[in-house]
């Protein structure tokens, strides 16, 4: 598992090992947003890597902004159960 705080910290990191997956909160520092992120991840990168992102916004404008392919919206509180079934769908894992 790999951290960031903002955009340049996600692209620093992915330029050694993409990610299988991205959990991303939908408003970051600042007036960046988890989606601008992940698509300059993906952008970077050359593919849609799937990403999960979790909200408190639950609003159009959030909506919208996700409208990314292989994205998952979730709204916060996530319950943990919601979130790791997001993961193993985006993933291909078993449930059991």
């Amino acid at each position: 598992m790999r951290l960031a705080s903002c955009k340049s910290e996600a692209l620093d990191q992915v330029s050694a090992t993409a990610p299988d997956l991205i959990i991303s909160d939908y408003h970051l520092r600042g007036t960046e947003t988890g989606a601008e992120v992940v698509s300059g991840i993906r952008i970077q990168l050359g593919t849609p890597i799937p990403v999960i992102f979790l909200t408190g916004d639950t609003g159009k404008l959030a909506a919208a902004g996700v409208a990314l392919d292989n994205a998952t919206l979730l709204s916060k509180p996530t319950r943990a159960d919601e979130l790791l079934a997001a993961i193993r769908e985006h993933l291909g894992t078993p449930t059991g």
